[in-house]
């Protein structure tokens, strides 16, 4: 009989620590998907520069052996300069974005994450596939990424101005 009652005794102290417990647990679910937007965003960030920088070193590489398929292609050429530009600048707002993540509300951050490395997946996609099997003026059709990596760009960038405003 005198376990019986310590028994019961048992569940009401373990009662106040299982109605704290879902609050640190939310903190660190909180604290969690913001380590995980800005791990996302390094890890992309220093990846895609390290190859959008390679990518233009072989650039500059086939202009200074004077690639024959780079010189006489003014259209690749300028496709593929611009592919390594923005793959670079986006790279770089990656990176930058890690510290900025967490403005806007949580409910679009994940939306907002996506939609900045989507972008900066489409937009020098769409560059460099505009320039590989192109018609004498036209890029070819890969150049219909751009657009909508831009959009998704600016999807994120819109999410954050408005975030800055309310603050």
């Amino acid at each position: 009989m005198a376990n019986k009652p310590s028994n019961s005794t048992i569940p009401t102290k373990e009662k106040p620590t299982e109605t704290n417990e879902p609050a640190k647990a939310d903190i660190k679910l909180g604290e969690v998907v913001n380590l995980n937007l800005g791990k996302r965003h390094r890890r992309y960030g220093w990846t895609a520069l390290f190859l959008f920088l390679s990518f233009g070193s072989l650039l500059e590489g086939l202009l200074g052996f004077k690639s024959i398929g780079l010189l006489m292609d003014p259209l690749r050429r300028e496709l593929w300069s611009l592919a390594h530009f923005h793959g670079a600048m986006l790279a770089i707002i990656n990176l930058v974005y890690s510290q900025w993540a967490e403005n806007i509300s949580s409910s679009q951050q994940n939306i907002a994450s996506w939609s900045l490395i989507f972008g900066s997946i489409l937009l020098p996609l769409g560059f460099f596939l505009g320039g590989i099997a192109h018609l004498e003026a036209d890029p070819s059709l890969g150049i219909f990424l751009v657009p909508v990596g831009t959009l998704m760009l600016l999807y994120t960038i819109l999410l954050q101005l408005i975030a800055s405003w309310k603050k």
